[in-house]
Order: C-alpha cells, then structure tokens, then sequence
C-alpha cells in the first residue's frame, strides 16, 4: 500500500498494477477505501472515466461514512466536471456533488464538521450545471456558494444572479441582484448587457416604481450601440439605438418623478421615431403633458391640436383632451380648461380617465367660481370612484381652491 501511496504522489511509475495487486489480495484491509480512492484517481488522470467512477461508487457504497467517501464523492464530480460537454457526465456531475453535500450533512449531525470551501465548490458547480435548463433551481445553490465562501465566489455568483432572474423575467429578483452586483462590482455592472437592464426597467415602470424604471433604462442606453437622426432645427445628431417603446417608457418615467427636461428628450425621440397615427399622438400627448410640466403651455395646446388633427378618436383622444385643459389651467383659464374636461368627463367611460376628467372639471370649475356648477361632479366622483385618488402630479398640477 505504501508503494502504492508513494507512486501516487510521484509521477515515477504507474501506481495502478500495485493498486490492483493490493486491493485484490488484501480485501480487508483498513486502507482499502484509500486505495480505491488512490487507484480512482490514478483511473481518472489518465481519462480512464469509467474505471475511475467504479472505484469511487464502490468507495461511497462500501464506505459511505469514512473520510475516503468525502474524497471520493468529490473526485468523480471533478472527473465528470471535465466532460460537460456531454449531458449524461454533466448530469452524474450534479448527482456525486450532491452526495458530497450530503456525505457533509451526515457528517455535521453525527458531530463532525463541514469543510465551507469544498461544499461552496460543490454548491457552485451544480448551480452552474442547473443554470441553462432550470435557474430557477439553481438559484439557491449559488447563494450557498456565496455564503460558504463569500471570498472566493460573491463576485461570480452576484453577476450569476442576475443572469438568473432576467432568465426567470423576475422583476422583483433581479433588481435586488442589479443592487448587490452595483454596490458590490460596480465594475461588472457597467459591463451587463443593455438588454438586462432595459427588460428591468420596463419592468419596473409597469409596477409603478419610476424611480428604479428611470436608473435602469438611464443606464442600458449608456451601453445601446449609436445612431444618427436628424433633430428638430435640422442638424445631425447621435443617439443610443432603441426601439421606440424605450423612449416612450423613459419619458413616461421621467413626467412621474418631475424630471420635465430629461423627460421632454426622451418623449421627442419617441415621437420622431413613431409612424402610426395613434402611437404618434398617444407619444404627443406625453411630451405636451410635460411642456405644460415646463410651464410652457402654450407649445403644450399647439401639440395637442396637431396630435387630434391625425385624426385619432377614443381614449387617446380623450387624453389629449384632458392635457389641451391642463394647459387652459395652467395659464389661468378656468373656464376653458372646463369646457375641454367636460368633453372627456361626460363621454368617457374607461375606469382611468373618467375620474380624472371629473377631478379637473370640479376643481376647473370652482376656480371660475361656479360652486354650484362644480358639486354634482365632486358628488359622481365620490360616489363612483370611491377609492380613487389624482396621482401626485395631478395634484401638483389642479391646485383646488
């Protein structure tokens, strides 16, 4: 056995034949879980894949409590780990870092104790294996591999993450993962693809979250490809490739958190890049919703009027409306401002426009200083919106007397 050992450790000779000659003659002795460990070993220096993994599963079966099964549930995981490429040795990977996880867990009940770094290893590689076909399950096993071995594995497991919960189309995950990686590698995160962050913003804007919406999609245009437009006064001008939605959902962003310059930036791309009658006026509607944002409500009424001279009708129609009446509001025409929230207020029938339409009309109204006019508004706006509330930049906007 101690030839064999010797052998084993030197690169002087084949350690195999004394291995064979002592395992084969000696099958009861104390070394023998070692020296089939030993022989595996040797078995898969040398690519010799199935004698190897017989050794080990001999170890593990005959020997499931000795350190010899530690090492050998281990080894024939590394061995299979060189063979990925092939889906069955990528699969016996998985299950011999599994026994080892589990060889640990015996281990720590009977009283013995873990070793952090081998089980981080074991955790790492089988969520790695898990990540293409199921991140979902992979997921936990990387946050193992981080809290074993923070040291080793937070930088590699935090962009892991990320991969991860964009795979899943978790919003939620991944942008707690975008806000581990940034704070922790911020050097990673400059380099993620834009189509991470942009999924996540758009994801964000449809939770109402326009703060995490603004940062995310800010940051993927700063990794778009360029490309040249021609801007308003006719001179040529560079910006970050998107589709046109990307502006759109920027902007919109934007008006929510009071950003009206970077906002109007946003929605004038979107606007030049639309084609489609009710997408044009719909993005129209936006940026003339932050001109009267800017204080500029006068630019505000001329786009809204070009916007309904597309011809649009329904929803988007009754939006333009209602900002052709924040613009009269703005600039102290009360009566006029009414007039075009009655339009939407008395034909509008969709569950968000129908209340802001009574909303504007009743405090239109009582700034003309017609009370009387204003309460049976006030009175179906409570009475049928009973829970509804103007959102923040409502409230900036009507000042109610």
């Amino acid at each position: 056995y101690k030839k064999a050992w010797c052998a084993a450790a030197g690169d002087q000779y084949d350690p195999v034949p004394t291995l064979d000659h002592f395992i084969s003659t000696y099958p009861q002795a104390t070394q023998l879980a070692n020296a089939l460990v030993l022989r595996g070993t040797a078995h898969a220096a040398r690519e010799n894949v199935a004698q190897a993994l017989a050794d080990f599963d001999r170890v593990v079966a005959e020997f499931p409590d000795s350190e010899a099964a530690a090492a050998a549930w281990q080894r024939a995981a590394q061995l299979c780990g060189r063979h990925v490429q092939d889906k069955n040795s990528q699969d016996k990977m998985v299950k011999y870092y599994q026994g080892l996880i589990q060889y640990y867990q015996a281990l720590v009940k009977r009283g013995g104790r873990a070793k952090p770094a081998v089980l981080a290893d074991a955790h790492y590689n089988i969520a790695c294996a898990l990540y293409d076909t199921n991140p979902k399950e992979a997921i936990p096993h990387f946050r193992e591999a981080r809290t074993m071995s923070a040291e080793q594995y937070a930088a590699l497991v935090d962009q892991r993450l990320v991969q991860c919960y964009f795979k899943l189309k978790d919003a939620e995950g991944l942008r707690a993962a975008l806000e581990t990686l940034e704070r922790t590698n911020p050097a990673t995160y400059s380099g993620l693809p834009a189509a991470i962050l942009r999924w996540c913003g758009w994801a964000c804007y449809q939770s109402g979250d326009y703060l995490a919406a603004n940062k995310y999609l800010t940051d993927g245009l700063a990794r778009e490809p360029r490309e040249k437009y021609r801007a308003a006064d006719g001179s040529e001008q560079e910006r970050p490739k998107v589709e046109p939605l990307v502006w759109k959902t920027l902007a919109r962003s934007r008006l929510e958190l009071g950003l009206y310059p970077l906002a109007l930036e946003a929605a004038q791309h979107y606007v030049s890049m639309e084609t489609q009658p009710y997408r044009k006026a719909e993005g129209m509607n936006d940026e003339a919703r932050i001109l009267v944002g800017l204080k500029r409500p006068t630019e505000a009424r001329r786009l809204c009027n070009e916007a309904l001279d597309l011809g649009i009708d329904g929803p988007i129609k009754s939006s333009l409306l209602l900002t052709l009446g924040d613009a009269c509001y703005a600039e102290g025409k009360f009566g006029e401002a009414a007039q075009y929230y009655g339009r939407v207020a008395n034909t509008a029938t969709e569950k968000d426009l129908k209340p802001n339409a009574l909303y504007r009309l009743a405090a239109a109204l009582r700034r003309a200083g017609k009370t009387g006019e204003a309460e049976p508004y006030e009175e179906a706006l409570n009475r049928d919106f009973p829970t509804w509330h103007p959102s923040e930049q409502v409230q900036k906007l009507i000042k109610r007397p």
